[in-house]
């Protein structure tokens, strides 16, 4: 249960970020977050799934308000079935994304320790 009132906290402070900026700097930020956590699996899992859950409800916000058509070009340019195939694709990237951005934040700490 404390894990999930910390990514409530992290995509509290996460989603303005992703909304107003670039996608890295939401990386930037998971990096940060997992310099400050306690073990490694936490600092893979949090940032990540933070970071994957503040990505999706963007990418649902916009797709539902006039990105589908953006959305079927790309999954028919990648050879995709669907649009939803490409949805899952687009939510599991940023989950590896901030997943390792959080544990290369964790061994950073420990490196410099």
């Amino acid at each position: 249960m404390e894990f999930f009132k910390k990514v409530i906290i992290v995509n509290i402070i996460l989603f303005p970020i992703l909304l107003l900026m670039h996608w890295w700097v939401g990386v930037i930020f998971s990096l940060f977050i997992g310099f400050f956590l306690q073990s490694k699996k936490t600092s893979f899992f949090l940032p990540g799934f933070s970071l994957s859950s503040c990505w999706s409800i963007i990418l649902f916000y916009r797709w539902f308000n006039g990105g589908e058509i953006i959305m079927e070009r790309t999954s028919t340019m990648l050879s995709l079935n669907n649009t939803i195939l490409l949805a899952i694709v687009i939510i599991i990237l940023p989950f590896i994304l901030g997943g390792f951005a959080g544990l290369s934040g964790k061994l950073v700490k420990e490196a410099l320790d």
